[in-house]
């Protein structure tokens, strides 16, 4: 049997979850407006329904394309699920804080106590389903007053607003680290008098490596109350060695030392075969692993240092 202890705790999950939102001044990290968390879990909605013909197009609490969300209120404490209309006067459905959210009109000035210290965003009025409570929750029309209750709080974004997309946190994120190529290290040097020899190993490697060069590079960003967290890496550096052949080096490559001598480079080098003057660029490939709001992903870039021009020449042997 449903205990009105049991009503009561129910119906006060309308106000305790608006409450929360509003009392702590900061978005709430599962606080979508089309019936689905941040990670893309449904709470307390379906995607896909055949909708009815005449039912609104696309939009908040549409689907569009002859289908139509439908918002329910989850069942629990003996209360069986319950569908509930997606828009009303009172405003768009928002599954996790169960109630209806529309804009304040006018808003109130931002010295108003409502805006907890913000001076941006909306102030918002979280109204629970009076059907559901009615026919549901108070069996009879009677029961806990607290279920009609409807509050005012500031959120960040408008009803009705997407919710944050991980992914395109992710880009975002990705986006803003100042990434770059490799800072070129060669021998033969780049410079006036520097030659290398034909059959002789060239070496290459990157000089001076920043984080931003070689990585790694850890990052994470926040829209909506929902943060992604990303790591990048450097996978691989691709020399293009200016003869019509490519090296592709897994790591920055060894810095080339006098007392090597005429060794091979261990892990990024090539050999030339003619003499000449050889135009060497090498492309950088990033790759950003990232996670949340229960997704996870993959991002890649590349970036291409400016050109070294070296000069390879022939050992000559003078006979009388």
């Amino acid at each position: 049997m449903l205990t009105l202890r049991r009503v009561v705790t129910l119906a006060l999950a309308f106000v305790l979850a608006w409450g929360a939102v509003a009392g702590a001044g900061l978005p709430a990290q599962a606080a979508p407006s089309d019936c689905r968390s941040p990670g893309g879990i449904s709470m307390g909605c379906d995607d896909e329904v055949p909708a009815d013909p005449g039912d609104p197009p696309d939009g908040p609490g549409g689907g569009g394309s002859g289908s139509e969300r439908q918002c329910k209120v989850p069942g629990g404490y003996g209360l069986p699920e319950y569908v509930v209309d997606c828009r009303t006067d009172a405003g768009t459905w928002n599954a996790s804080r169960l109630c209806y959210e529309k804009l304040v009109s006018p808003q109130p000035p931002t010295s108003d106590p409502v805006w907890d210290g913000n001076d941006e965003g909306y102030i918002v009025t979280c109204s629970p389903s009076e059907e559901w409570c009615n026919e549901v929750a108070i069996p009879g029309g009677t029961g806990p007053a607290a279920c009609l209750t409807t509050t005012d709080g500031w959120q960040e974004n408008p009803p009705g607003a997407p919710p944050a997309d991980p992914a395109a946190i992710a880009r975002r994120a990705f986006a803003a680290l100042p990434l770059t190529a490799i800072d070129i290290g060669i021998v033969p040097e780049d410079g006036p008098g520097r030659v290398g020899l034909v059959g002789m190993p060239t070496w290459m490697w990157a000089r001076s490596p920043t984080a931003n060069q070689v990585g790694p590079r850890e990052t994470s960003a926040t829209d909506q109350g929902l943060t992604v967290s990303l790591d990048a890496r450097v996978d691989r550096v691709v020399w293009d060695m200016g003869d019509g052949t490519t090296v592709t080096c897994d790591g920055p490559g060894t810095p080339y030392q006098d007392s090597y001598g005429k060794k091979e480079s261990p892990d990024c080098g090539h050999t030339y075969t003619r003499q000449g003057e050889y135009q060497v660029t090498a492309t950088t490939y990033w790759v950003a692993d990232w996670t949340g709001g229960d997704q996870s992903g993959q991002l890649t870039d590349d970036f291409t240092s400016p050109a070294a021009t070296i000069t390879v020449g022939e050992l000559q042997v003078l006979t009388r």
